[in-house]
């Protein structure tokens, strides 16, 4: 839908429709050529219907998406009422999500009522940033192959959720020619207003200690899609890497370890990727990432607490993240097994959905329209497991 009605260039007109206009939509994907002969079935076709009118109504119709005609049949008078102010909010150029049916624009409007992760959360900033491009910087970091005292350069396939490696690099690099051009754009960088090193200081800027790719860090794929089985892919990657434009990262200003432990458990929920879902439809662009809702991170609340202590133990897989770990308050390698590593990953979506505010009856409507065809039962009844726990100790 991002190709469709998501690009800035259109924010304006958008805005303007929205205020002084009515407007509903019917989104359809193209499966088996259902709707259009010769159309790529994996995108997502908005029918929009704009009407000039002095209505004083502050919300758009949404309806879809449908996958066949019986569906559309079925359904087509199901229809969502979405805030337009949220609507606003929650991409920046008021882009219009996809949403399966009204339940699901009540889940969304509870979702998009929390502080978004552009906004700041708990003292700090996380900016996402390009360290290299992959195409125009490959001079800089292509070294030959894998060899040592050479740094691995990864885009997005090079990780998974709770997963900091995964596959081959995309390059291996010099690390002295790569930092060298790193800490030169770091220079010029924190003089453009349009940087996420905008007015650090000088003394920052000109130490190499302190470049992201000498640090752990938080990246996710740019690269992805709302039919793949995740959608949000974010991962806590060891330091001594380099990372194109097919994996930002988060640059961090303010907060500490643990504010990234909350950050990073929250980016690897089923809720918060159902909400990004709702909008991406190639790609994680940065509109759309700074426009996920983050829960409630207030720590002196147990629930809070426990996801950065679950996070941080799934992110703290090896002695390479030792200094974080420790900075995180939790131990390296602790998670021993994969039946404990699924079971922190359950125990985190209850949690998430429990600080977002949803009732158990959201949660389970928010699984069943996640992902068309996973088999969801098993982690669903894990995670309402942990999610009645939770309500008990609340009551």
């Amino acid at each position: 839908m991002d190709s469709f009605i998501g690009v800035q260039s259109g924010a304006l007109w958008r805005e303007e429709v929205l205020s002084t206009g009515e407007v509903n939509v019917v989104t359809v994907t193209n499966s088996g050529e259902w709707v259009f002969k010769g159309v790529d079935g994996r995108y997502s076709i908005a029918f929009t219907k704009i009407a000039k009118t002095p209505s004083s109504e502050k919300d758009v119709t949404l309806s879809g998406p449908f996958f066949n005609l019986v569906s559309f049949e079925n359904e087509r008078d199901n229809v969502g009422h979405l805030s337009i102010e949220l609507l606003k909010r929650a991409s920046g150029v008021a882009s219009f999500p996809q949403l399966p049916d009204s339940t699901s624009v009540t889940i969304f409007n509870k979702l998009g009522q929390s502080v978004l992760i552009g906004s700041g959360i708990a003292g700090a900033t996380f900016q996402p940033v390009y360290e290299f491009n992959a195409t125009t910087d490959r001079p800089i970091f292509d070294a030959g192959g894998p060899k040592e005292g050479r740094w691995p350069v990864c885009g997005g396939s090079s990780f998974d959720i709770w997963t900091p490696e995964k596959g081959e690099a995309y390059a291996w690099a010099d690390p002295k020619k790569a930092q060298k051009e790193l800490q030169s754009k770091r220079g010029r960088q924190i003089r453009l207003k349009s940087s996420a090193f905008y007015r650090m200081d000088e003394k920052w800027a000109s130490d190499e200690v302190t470049l992201p790719c000498r640090n752990v860090r938080i990246a996710f794929r740019d690269v992805t899609n709302a039919t793949n089985t995740r959608t949000c892919i974010a991962a806590l990657l060891p330091p001594n890497i380099f990372l194109t434009n097919k994996a930002p990262y988060l640059f961090r200003i303010g907060g500490d370890e643990r504010t990234e432990a909350f950050v990073l458990g929250v980016l690897s929920s089923v809720p918060l990727d159902w909400y990004a879902r709702r909008y991406v439809e190639l790609g994680m662009n940065f509109h759309i990432f700074n426009g996920l809702p983050m829960p409630s991170s207030d720590r002196s609340d147990s629930r809070c607490h426990k996801l950065i202590e679950n996070s941080g133990r799934l992110a703290a897989v090896d002695e390479r993240f030792a200094d974080w770990a420790k900075a995180a308050g939790v131990k390296v390698g602790s998670v021993k097994t994969e039946t404990e590593k699924e079971l922190l990953i359950a125990e985190n979506d209850a949690l998430v959905a429990h600080l977002y505010g949803l009732t158990r009856e959201q949660v389970e409507h928010l699984f069943k329209t996640f992902h068309r065809g996973w088999d969801y039962t098993s982690r669903l009844t894990q995670v309402l497991a942990f999610y009645d726990k939770l309500s008990k100790v609340k009551s």
